[in-house]
């Protein structure tokens, strides 16, 4: 089953390098496409949910990695909703990216890019 790792960019302008342990996240989401946090959050749910019962489905057991992945986005996410109209890019995904050390949500890094 081949794993993911996607890119957010949150709202202050830092990012996140997500894991999912299957590219089901890529029918949820568009690279280039920002999200309302809100909308972010259910689409995050439902993907990482779907995902980790693909894992279940080939091994017999949930996903861990999915789970932890998606409290870590909601813990991001938190940081966020007071903002007025909060917005987050899916920036697009690595689906080989097995060899690189794992990053998630709860690590962001600020960038000095444009918000658009």
């Amino acid at each position: 089953m081949p794993q993911l790792h996607f890119i957010v960019r949150w709202p202050d302008g830092s990012r996140s390098r997500c894991y999912s342990p299957s590219t089901v996240v890529k029918d949820y989401f568009s690279p280039g496409t920002a999200y309302g946090l809100d909308d972010f959050l259910a689409k995050s749910e439902a993907a990482l949910r779907l995902a980790s019962e693909r894992v279940k489905q080939k091994h017999g057991f949930y996903c861990s990695g999915a789970m932890d992945e998606l409290a870590a986005i909601r813990a991001a996410a938190g940081k966020f909703a007071a903002y007025d109209n909060p917005t987050v890019w899916w920036k697009g995904s690595n689906p080989d990216a097995r060899h690189r050390p794992r990053h998630n949500a709860a690590t962001t890094t600020k960038t000095h890019e444009a918000t658009t």
